[in-house]
């Protein structure tokens, strides 16, 4: 998940002994000018955990209040600082956070700071909050969060050996996860196989156990099996099909997942599951597997229909495979779903090209250059390698 709720948070930090009861309801009352006790303010404001940002403005302005009747008040500061997080705030969160550590030095306190400077791009004093709370005791989501910073430093030994600490604590999907990335980066393509294959076996795993108990009542569709296999389709503990919540192409960047606030990969998510298999497509393709490559874009899309770049990697080694009208298809499919995604239409401009219809790919190569003009020196020596490819073929004919 993205975040931890607030609601287990709090409690992680403060021991609150309200917290079973607030994580049940979250209809607390607003508090009256007959009720003015910091608790109520602070209770009210811990109830609205939904986290959007009129509730945490909400809840800002009752803790505001709990912190004018309570200036000593430690929870009350972490809580409010994390609202300030949610409403795009950081600086504000750090000015509390900085409070609650002084009335209260607990190390969740210290990993939310972390956080927020991360937004700040104060990256020495994030690493700072995650060193101190790695010296008070090993914490599991501290080594995660360090190793990714170590990532972006550029010590990659360093992350490894965060993340290989976070994989020893606990169940970590994300320390799996961002190690495989770190090896990828050193070119251990074999660990980072190894890392990512631990998830893609506990989420199908998974996915079986909910198949056996909430089986398919109709057949799959052309569209749940675009390019052929047996689909895999997330769904949750009911059976219902999951579906994404948040801009897909962002999840293509690397830099998305090594931003500190993003700590969690989810095996509940659709996109989340089908970059991780688009990633280890790309690994084994890297590895000049193809077939497993193609098994793992094909799962890539099973898993998440609208994952374009798979479309694309997929149809890359289709036409490298000489399966050119195969590989028209998946692009077209990409630049269906995503029809500003450049790469979709200088690999359909280059099959294109390789089966003859020069006027098509003409019309992908000047649409791939409008996204990418900086690109036109490298696309014209692509273009004449295949028309030398083609002119190969036909003398072999």
């Amino acid at each position: 998940m993205q975040h931890l709720t607030l609601t287990l948070r709090i409690c992680l930090v403060f021991f609150v002994s309200s917290c079973a009861v607030i994580s049940q309801d979250t209809n607390v009352r607003q508090p009256t000018k007959e009720s003015q006790t910091a608790e109520e303010y602070y209770q009210y404001a811990l109830s609205l955990n939904s986290l959007s940002k009129a509730s945490a403005k909400k809840a800002i302005k009752a803790l505001d209040k709990a912190i004018e009747l309570k200036p000593d008040f430690a929870a009350a500061y972490h809580t409010r600082g994390f609202y300030k997080m949610e409403v795009g705030d950081p600086k504000g969160a750090i000015e509390d956070f900085n409070s609650a550590i002084k009335l209260n030095p607990y190390h969740l306190t210290y990993m939310l700071r972390a956080e927020a400077r991360v937004k700040l791009n104060d990256l020495d004093g994030a690493m700072s909050d995650y060193n101190y709370v790695l010296s008070t005791g090993r914490v599991c989501a501290a080594y995660t969060a360090r190793g990714k910073l170590k990532f972006q430093k550029g010590d990659l030994d360093g992350a490894i050996a965060d993340f290989s600490e976070a994989t020893s604590m606990c169940s970590s999907d994300a320390a799996y996860f961002y190690r495989g990335l770190a090896r990828k980066r050193k070119g251990d393509l074999d660990g980072a196989l190894a890392d990512l294959k631990v998830l893609t076996d506990d989420y199908e795993y998974i996915q079986r156990e909910v198949e056996k108990k909430y089986p398919r009542k109709s057949k799959e569709t052309e569209e749940e099996s675009t390019i052929g296999g047996q689909g895999i389709i997330m769904r949750d503990e009911e059976g219902n099909e999951i579906l994404p919540k948040m801009n897909f192409k962002d999840k293509l960047s690397e830099k998305y997942w090594f931003e500190v606030g993003r700590l969690e990969i989810s095996l509940n998510s659709s996109e989340d599951m089908s970059v991780l298999y688009l990633f280890k497509g790309d690994l084994l393709e890297e590895k000049g597997e193809e077939e497993a490559a193609l098994t793992a874009f094909n799962n890539a899309i099973q898993v998440w229909h609208e994952n374009f770049a798979a479309y694309v990697e997929h149809g890359k080694i289709q036409s490298k495979r000489g399966a050119l009208a195969k590989a028209i298809k998946d692009f077209t499919r990409a630049i269906l779903i995503e029809p500003q995604f450049p790469d979709a239409y200088a690999e359909r401009g280059i099959t294109l090209l390789l089966q003859g219809n020069d006027a098509a790919a003409q019309q992908d190569f000047d649409r791939y250059l409008k996204f990418v003009p900086d690109m036109k020196e490298h696309l014209t020596s692509r273009i004449e390698k295949a028309k030398e490819m083609r002119a190969a073929k036909s003398k072999s004919q």
